[in-house]
């Protein structure tokens, strides 16, 4: 993944994705990230990895955090989507 400011100055190449699909900005700053591993990392804002997991079969071609802090991925084949739910303590 590489990484730009807002004026379009490249900043950084964010190693360890395998063709990164989709990217998510999460809550304080950090990253969700889904590649062809299939996996799906979070990031922090400096683009350390904080966590990885692989929650679906064939890769996330989509993703999005919704309000209640679940993530949607979407998937094509098969075409579905996988909801992943935060454990409350």
């Amino acid at each position: 993944m590489q990484v730009f400011d807002g004026e379009g100055r490249w900043l950084a190449a964010w190693r360890g994705h395998h063709r990164a699909m989709s990217v998510h900005g999460a809550p304080g700053g950090r990253l969700y990230v889904t590649d062809q591993v299939p996996r799906l990392s979070l990031l922090d804002g400096s683009g350390t990895l904080v966590g990885r997991c692989r929650p679906v079969l064939n890769g996330a071609h989509g993703l999005w955090e919704a309000p209640d802090g679940s993530i949607l991925l979407a998937e094509i084949t098969p075409p579905r989507l996988t909801r992943l739910v935060p454990i409350q303590d």
